[in-house]
C-alpha cells in the first residue's frame, strides 16, 4: 500500500492511498471525522481486474466503482461492480451426516436470517462473461445484470436477469445440456431467484415405415436414424422448483421420454433388457428433480419387478451450521426373496446416496446394514406389531 496524500485538518483526515490486490492496483480516497463520535466516513474505491477472493472454491476478480458511507450505527454502499472473471464452486454439502428414518423433528420452522442488519446499499453488479459456477448438479456459465437494494433491518432485493452460457445440467445420469437457462429477479430475495432452466438430450432413433404393397401383410422398413431431443423444464424457485418433461418433436409420451433420459431407450424396449442390469442402471444413474416421476412408475416398477419407486426425504445433520435438514430423494426398493430388502436412495437437489440392505432373520429379528455417501454401519432390529 502506497500512501500518495495524507492531510489531517480541524478533526477531518483526508487520504489517497494506492494499492495492489493480485496483479492490479487499486485506489481509494476519502475522509474520516475524528471529532464525530460515530467517525463519520466516506471511502471511495476503484479499480479493475482487481482480486477480490482467492480461495479454494472461491476466485473472483472484479472492477469496483464504490462509494462507502460508514458511521457506528450505519453503512451505506452505493455503486457498480463488474465481476470480471470467476470460479465459484462451492462443496457445502462436504458436512453432512445422514440420520436415520426414525428421526423425527417437532416443531421445526424454517428461518432467515438477516445478515449484516445495519447495512444499506444500492449497488449495480455486471457479470461478464468468465463468470463459471459449479453447484449441486449445475455447471454453468452465467452472464447478465442486477440492481441490488438494501435498507437496514431489510433482506437484499434484487431486479433483473442472469442467463447461462454453455451449462449442462445433471439429471437422471445424465448431463443435459441446457438449451435455455435464466435466473430471474423481479425485486425479489437476492438468495431466491425465479429459475427458467430447460435441458436437453439428443438420441438417435431408428425411423421405419410400414409397406403395405404386399396383397396379404404389411412390413416395416427401415428409413435410417431420426434425431429426437428429449428434457427436463424446470420453473420456479430453487426452495419449489416445478419439474416437467418434454421432447422435440413434441407429442411423445412421457414414460417414453422418461425412459429415453434413463436408460437411451424407448419403454418399449426396457422389457427386453436384463431387470437386474436395469436395476444397476438405476441406483447409480437416477438423480432427478422430477416431480412427475410418480405418475410413469406403475409402468417402470411392473416391468423392472421394483417394489417402490418414488419420492422420500432424508434428513441430515450440517455439522458447520449444527442444524437438521431434509433433503428429497429418490426411492428405489427390491425384494430379492421373502428376506432380502434392497433399498437405494439417491439425493435429489443434493448429492447424497444411501444404501440400505436388510436380512429378515425371523418374524422379529433383522440385520440392516446402511452405506452412505459419508458414513456406514450396521443394526439389528427387532420389529414387534400388534393390534
Amino acid at each position: 500500500m502506497t500512501i500518495q496524500t495524507l492531510n489531517y485538518a480541524n478533526g477531518l483526515i483526508h487520504f489517497n492511498l494506492a494499492f495492489k490486490s493480485g496483479k492490479s492496483l487499486a485506489r481509494s480516497l476519502g475522509s474520516i471525522n475524528l471529532s464525530d463520535p460515530s467517525f463519520a466516513s466516506n471511502i471511495q474505491i476503484q479499480g479493475d481486474h482487481l482480486l477480490l477472493v482467492n480461495l479454494h472454491e472461491y476466485k473472483i476478480t472484479a472492477s469496483p466503482q464504490i462509494k462507502i458511507d460508514y458511521n457506528t450505527d450505519h453503512t451505506n454502499v452505493t455503486g457498480k461492480l463488474v465481476l470480471n472473471s470467476a470460479r465459484i464452486t462451492p462443496d457445502d454439502f462436504s458436512m453432512l451426516t445422514t440420520l436415520p428414518n426414525e428421526v423425527i423433528i417437532k416443531g421445526e420452522t424454517k428461518k432467515m436470517t438477516n445478515p449484516m442488519p445495519e447495512l444499506s446499499a444500492q449497488i449495480e453488479l455486471v457479470l461478464d462473461r468468465d463468470i463459471y459456477i459449479s453447484y449441486h448438479n449445475l455447471t454453468t456459465f452465467l452472464k447478465g445484470r442486477l440492481w441490488i437494494s438494501k435498507e437496514a433491518n431489510q433482506f437484499a432485493y434484487a431486479a433483473g436477469e442472469l442467463s447461462t452460457r454453455k451449462g449442462f445440467y445433471q439429471a437422471y445420469g445424465q448431463s443435459l445440456k441446457i438449451r435455455r437457462g435464466r435466473l430471474i429477479y423481479a425485486h425479489n430475495v437476492l438468495t431466491t431467484p425465479g429459475i427458467d432452466i430447460k435441458t436437453i438430450k439428443r438420441v438417435n432413433t431408428a425411423s421405419f415405415a410400414e409397406d403395405r404393397s404386399g396383397e396379404h401383410h404389411s412390413q416395416a422398413i427401415y428409413q435410417g436414424l431420426r434425431k429426437l431431443s428429449v428434457g427436463v423444464w424446470i420453473k420456479g424457485t430453487f426452495e419449489d422448483p416445478l419439474v416437467s418433461l418434454f421432447s422435440l418433436p413434441s407429442g411423445l409420451p412421457q414414460n417414453d421420454i422418461l425412459s429415453y433420459l434413463l436408460f437411451g431407450y424407448p419403454q418399449s424396449q426396457i422389457k427386453n433388457l436384463s431387470s437386474l442390469s436395469l436395476l444397476t442402471s438405476l441406483s447409480s444413474n437416477l438423480t432427478s428433480p422430477s416431480t412427475q416421476v410418480t405418475q410413469i412408475t406403475n409402468k417402470i416398477k411392473n416391468t423392472l419387478g421394483i417394489k417402490t419407486i418414488g419420492l422420500s426425504d432424508i434428513q441430515t445433520f450440517n455439522s458447520e451450521s449444527n442444524r437438521l435438514q431434509t433433503n428429497t430423494a429418490l426411492n428405489i426398493e427390491k425384494k430379492l426373496g421373502r428376506k432380502i430388502l434392497i433399498q437405494y436412495r439417491v439425493g435429489v437437489f443434493r448429492p447424497l446416496s444411501v444404501l440400505n440392505i436388510k436380512y429378515r432373520i425371523n418374524k422379529l429379528l433383522s440385520i440392516q446394514s446402511e452405506t452412505s455417501s459419508f458414513d456406514h454401519g450396521a443394526d439389528l432390529l427387532f420389529e414387534y406389531e400388534h393390534d
